[in-house]
């Protein structure tokens, strides 16, 4: 089996098998009243749950291909996660109810869950420090400006057939992504380094990365972060209408902020390797918080309706921050992972969606303007991450070694 010939094929390769998951998600969202209508209401489930389950199944199936990777391999790993995410998509394309779509979707969010573990696991195993925050940071920029042409690539399938083009498009696309992987990737996990996956050992290194403060303190603080994100994500669309009237062009100002997001990814990308990526990630965050807490000043000075170019430009700001962070602090979080890349990534990916979501349910139990509520999440998560990555830095940074039970008999 030939190796992938360049760097350049083995990002457009983790790029394209880490997107599934977002583009499964932003694809079907222009679909989901037509489902209902075709389908008609389901009696436990209604057309939202076609997203968030997906996300359910994600975060379960992140936690099943961590001991995975690790054990059968990185490449197996991937090749398994999206022969599932094949079942899945093909349920989906022939469900005859909303209750089998839903069903279906969680089956696509296990699948979709092993090859962006795997792909985190393989990138620790080829590349490490700052090149690892490098390569972390051109996929992350990619993978937010794919997800932004999702909708627009529904509408249009819709446009030929109805919302079952969707779930074809799905399965074209991943068994194009498994010959791919399958042809050109190789092996990354070294020879006889395979870890034990019997579930006392499983729930022993699980302990182990769970009282690794630095792994555990960058868990949490990119919780905050996405959670912070979350936020915006769940009233953007509300927050632009409400307080500046803007509607037909909210997809424009949306687009906006998540291109300089990728922007800055990709700029990151050039400069992480020259300048550090904890160098980076201490003034990304400190511009973050300060940003933050500007934008906080200003919505209670203007009674949460501060003009509308000074909230874009200080948010527009603020994210590209955002753009700086998630390459590095995703390869801080794996830099310590050792052999069991696998499962930290699915320890870090999980328990940071576990924390990402708990801080958006508490946000929006405020009882302040969108704006307002989005400042105090945006400042909060700004703050509290800096304190977190500096105990991170200062923590014990050697790599962690897997447990067996040759060990645990001893």
């Amino acid at each position: 089996m030939p190796n992938l010939s360049s760097s350049g094929e083995r990002i457009a390769l983790y790029t394209a098998l880490t997107s599934l998951s977002a583009i499964s998600i932003d694809t079907v969202l222009p679909a989901l009243r037509s489902i209902e209508t075709d389908l008609g209401s389901g009696t436990y489930f209604s057309p939202p749950h076609i997203v968030s389950l997906f996300v359910v199944g994600m975060i379960f199936g992140e936690l099943l291909f961590g001991p995975v990777a690790d054990r059968l391999g990185r490449r197996k790993a991937m090749l398994i996660g999206l022969g599932i995410f094949i079942v899945g998509t093909l349920l989906g394309a022939i469900a005859s109810s909303l209750e089998e779509v839903v069903l279906a979707r969680i089956i696509q969010g296990i699948g979709a869950s092993g090859p962006k573990i795997a792909c985190r696991a393989t990138i620790r195993d080829q590349f490490a420090g700052d090149q690892m925050a490098r390569v972390m940071s051109l996929i992350f920029g990619l993978m937010v400006v794919i997800p932004m042409f999702g909708p627009a690539v529904g509408q249009f399938l819709m446009s030929f057939w109805n919302w079952r083009a969707i779930f074809v498009m799905y399965a074209v696309a991943a068994i194009a992504l498994g010959a791919w992987a399958a042809l050109r990737q190789p092996e990354t996990l070294p020879p006889n380094q395979e870890v034990d996956s019997h579930p006392r050992t499983v729930l022993v290194n699980i302990g182990k990365i769970i009282k690794n403060g630095r792994v555990m303190s960058m868990t949490v603080a990119i919780g905050l972060i996405f959670g912070a994100e979350l936020v915006y994500l769940s009233t953007a669309a509300d927050l632009f209408f409400e307080v500046y009237g803007i509607e037909k062009l909210f997809p424009v100002y949306f687009a906006g902020l998540a291109l300089g997001i990728g922007i800055a990814c990709f700029i990151n990308g050039m400069l992480v390797e020259r300048f550090g990526m904890e160098s980076i990630t201490r003034i990304a965050l400190s511009l973050f918080s300060l940003f933050s807490l500007l934008l906080l000043a200003a919505s209670v000075f203007y009674d949460g309706a501060p003009p509308l170019w000074m909230y874009f430009s200080i948010l527009l700001v603020a994210f590209f921050c955002l753009g700086l962070l998630f390459g590095n602090m995703g390869a801080l979080a794996m830099a310590s992972l050792g052999n069991i890349a696998g499962l930290g990534s699915s320890i870090v990916s999980s328990g940071s969606g576990v924390v990402a979501v708990a801080y958006a349910l508490v946000i929006g139990m405020l009882r302040q303007s969108p704006l307002t509520a989005l400042a105090i999440a945006l400042a909060i998560a700004g703050v509290a991450s800096l304190l977190l990555v500096e105990f991170a830095l200062r923590a014990d940074a050697q790599p962690l070694s897997p447990a067996n039970r040759k060990c645990l008999a001893c």
